[in-house]
């Protein structure tokens, strides 16, 4: 059972100020759910399977990496002018 100094520990971590009426609702709703996870506690789970993978996935589904300058390289470049090794150089500043 959750209790007023629980709910105010809590309320203080969360740096909130909470009326009374609040505190009262807040103990209500969170007692509610500290009775749900009791009951999930005492769900029958033997002889079903896992599901921690709702997909069937047996390889990565990602694309490779791809460089989208290196295919228009020329496109994005060529208005630059000094370029070396597909790098744009710029006068040195220090």
């Amino acid at each position: 059972m959750i209790g007023k100094n629980e709910i105010l520990k809590l309320a203080d971590l969360s740096r909130l100020k909470l009326t009374d009426e609040e505190k009262s609702s807040l103990t209500k709703d969170l007692q509610g759910i500290f009775d749900y996870i009791e009951q999930l506690k005492d769900a029958e789970v033997l002889g079903s399977e896992t599901a921690d993978q709702p997909l069937d996935l047996k390889h990565n589904v990602l694309r490779e990496d791809t460089n989208p300058l290196e295919s228009n390289e020329g496109k994005f470049l060529k208005p630059v002018g000094l370029t070396d090794k597909g790098y744009v150089k710029v006068k040195a500043i220090f």
